[in-house]
């Protein structure tokens, strides 16, 4: 019951942000597709939108996270009777419940777009690639929220920043290292599995949940 109630907290105080910031993504994939040329490849305007989302869940824990330090909020809920554990659930909570809001907006989006002619192609994705797409936004805000709440938010700007690039570079050149490396059977039977690798990248949030749930304890950071 606690889980929710602060997972509550969080979502009522950032229920006028929400729409702004949707707003904000919709604005800009419109500028980004109008300056795209007429013969791209579909995957493009899939990977901006993706981009946007990722940014948007760093944003959400960036607010989420803030908002607490600033007013010394964790001080007082460690006065309550409220476990750490249930403290770290209630903020990863409200995230996904925040990261689920806007992936469904921006998917919305993405289908209004091809539907009315404002992005020329269409990915013929499947349900493992949606899938796909919101397990690794998940996994992003988790890898923010995981170290804001470890350490401190600053250092959640900084630190996952340089893992996510690399993946980025690795995604961006998969076909190349994948020859150079000689795995090229081992990335075709993950892109054939889209399922089982989104399940994959849901196991990875699930342990940096579960990390930072006993890290969290062990530092008593707050208090």
């Amino acid at each position: 019951m606690n889980v929710w109630r602060l997972a509550a907290k969080d979502l009522w105080q950032q229920r006028f942000f929400v729409p702004v910031l949707v707003g904000f993504e919709i604005a800009s994939c419109e500028i980004l597709f109008v300056q795209l040329p007429k013969f791209v490849p579909p995957a493009v305007p899939v990977l901006i939108v993706q981009l946007l989302g990722c940014i948007a869940g760093f944003i959400f824990c960036f607010r989420t996270m803030v908002t607490e330090e600033k007013h010394r909020a964790f001080l007082f809920l460690k006065t309550l009777p409220v476990s750490d554990a249930e403290l770290v659930l209630g903020k990863f909570t409200s995230n996904l419940i925040l990261v689920v809001c806007n992936f469904v907006a921006l998917a919305a989006y993405y289908a209004l777009a091809v539907r009315f002619g404002h992005i020329h192609g269409r990915l013929d994705g499947s349900v493992g690639l949606v899938l796909l797409l919101f397990a690794c936004q998940v996994l992003n805000n988790f890898l923010f929220l995981a170290t804001a709440m470890i350490f401190d938010s600053e250092k959640a700007v900084w630190v996952p920043f340089p893992f996510i690039w690399i993946f980025v570079t690795v995604l961006g050149n998969l076909e190349v290292l994948s020859k150079t490396l000689g795995i090229e059977g081992f990335v075709d039977a993950l892109a054939r599995n889209l399922a089982v690798l989104s399940g994959a990248v849901l196991v990875c949030a699930t342990g940096v949940l579960a990390l930072t749930t006993v890290l969290f304890h062990r530092r008593r950071r707050f208090g």
